[in-house]
């Protein structure tokens, strides 16, 4: 069972499969001047497209920053929060006191009064620790919103067509080859 195209090759006869220059047809050369639509409307695409680059560009650039000043200031803020908190557990609990008084000029060299002020001391330390970490955490809030609200705004698009462009009507363009002035 063969084929329709063993046929031909039944016949033996075989054509010039040469590439003859005297087939193609004669090129005739012809000015129909500059197309104005087309080229505002790809100058005005390619125009689009490189303020795009630059806004996307700059976008970007400036999220990253943003990004990465708020994860290294949190993460700063937030590992000294937990070491104002947990200073206990961390540390080895024995304190020292360099004085013998306070600003007013009060002694404090009695045990009474240096536990008081001990744990006044500490339990403020403990407090700022907690503003730390939780400044920490309010710090990942603006990136994180950023980010969430952009996901969903910005698009590419089709880049190689620009359908949406406006064209204007333009006079038609005189030809100096072609006798009359291609009109």
């Amino acid at each position: 069972m063969h084929g329709d195209c063993f046929d031909n090759v039944r016949s033996r006869e075989l054509t010039d499969s040469r590439f003859d220059c005297a087939k193609l047809p004669e090129c005739q050369i012809e000015c129909n001047g500059v197309e104005w639509d087309v080229v505002r409307t790809w100058t005005y695409g390619c125009g689009c497209y490189i303020e795009w680059w630059f806004h996307s560009s700059f976008l970007l650039f400036s999220l990253a920053i943003i990004v990465y000043i708020c994860l290294n200031l949190g993460r700063n803020l937030f590992v000294s929060g937990v070491c104002l908190v947990f200073f206990d557990k961390l540390g080895t609990n024995l304190f020292e006191y360099h004085g013998t008084c306070d600003r007013e000029g009060r002694s404090l060299t009695e045990d009474k009064e240096l536990k008081r002020q001990l744990k006044i001391n500490l339990r403020t330390r403990c407090t700022w620790g907690v503003w730390y970490m939780i400044g920490a955490t309010l710090l990942q809030v603006p990136w994180v919103v950023m980010l969430s609200l952009l996901s969903g705004q910005v698009e590419l698009g089709n880049l190689t067509a620009f359908s949406t462009c406006d064209t204007v009507a333009t006079n038609e363009y005189s030809c100096p080859l072609i006798p009359g002035g291609g009109q």
